[in-house]
């Protein structure tokens, strides 16, 4: 699965990859983000930081209604 998001994300233009090829041992694939995958990385920030706000907000605004709630009931 890894390596099929990779393969993606690099077909979008978000990382690119190159080979490292040694005489012993392994080819090495590496992986290297782009500006466009900056980019991409900073609207998901952006979109999980108003998320969390929100979800602040609700908790904040629950818990002042139930301290009212709570606060009527006596």
């Amino acid at each position: 699965m890894i390596y099929r998001t990779l393969r993606a994300l690099e077909g979008e233009g978000c990382i690119e990859s190159r080979w490292d090829v040694h005489d012993a041992g392994q080819p090495k694939r590496f992986y290297f983000i782009t500006v466009k995958g900056w980019e991409r990385l900073e609207d998901y920030f952006k979109d999980i930081k108003m998320r969390m706000d929100n979800f602040q907000f609700f908790f904040e605004a629950y818990q002042t209604l139930l301290q009212n709630t709570d606060s009527a009931d006596e």
